[in-house]
């Protein structure tokens, strides 16, 4: 049962690292913030969690108007 968990939390992670990215992209700073964090909560210690928090780092302080 711990597996299954593991690997769905993995694939949310991803899921919400890669909305953060849409969101980002099209200039809605908050958003992609809310789902960064959400794939670093979900994704304790894996590839995701890196990337999210490499993202949160390279992001804007303010969004785009």
């Amino acid at each position: 049962m711990g597996a299954l968990r593991s690997q769905k939390e993995s694939d949310l992670a991803r899921t919400h690292y890669h909305l953060g990215a849409l969101c980002a992209a099209r200039g809605d700073v908050e958003a992609a913030q809310r789902e960064y964090q959400r794939a670093i909560d979900l994704d304790s210690e894996g590839f995701y969690r890196q990337r999210a928090e490499k993202a949160l780092e390279d992001q804007p302080a303010t969004p785009r108007q």
